[in-house]
């Protein structure tokens, strides 16, 4: 799966938004890599920790009233997948709260793309350095 933003919480675990077509594939255990723009050039082992089956658009403001029916195309619902880090003893700064970068889960399906995959990851990290 992709993945677009990380947040980090007081137990150095990244949260991970993924669109909902690929939330059915992700399991806890299931390895994953982290580029983060902070860390330039490095790629971050990982591991899904657990799954948030909420998202933002699935939650209302208490109000007594009945929510009007969205009008239009709706953007694509996203999880947030929580994602521990293995090496953070090599990180100098840690990973900062709103740290944002880029990340991989390794499913079991489409396992012929993860290698393509671990290129883009690492091709990103590099990346970092010239459009941080």
């Amino acid at each position: 799966g992709s993945v677009l933003n990380y947040v980090v919480n007081d137990q150095t675990k990244l949260a991970a938004w993924i669109n909902q077509i690929n939330i059915r594939h992700v399991k806890p255990g299931q390895p994953a890599e982290v580029a983060l723009q902070l860390y330039p050039g490095k790629t971050l082992k990982g591991t899904v920790d657990s799954i948030v089956l909420m998202s933002q658009t699935g939650q209302l403001e208490p109000s007594g009233e009945v929510p009007e029916q969205p009008i239009g195309p709706q953007p694509p619902g996203q999880y947030i997948v929580i994602l521990k880090i293995e090496d953070e003893a090599d990180l100098p700064f840690g990973v900062p709260g709103g740290a944002i970068g880029t990340a991989a889960i390794y499913t079991e399906s489409a396992r012929a793309t993860q290698v393509i995959r671990k290129v883009m990851v690492r091709m990103q990290a590099w990346m970092n350095y010239i459009i941080p």
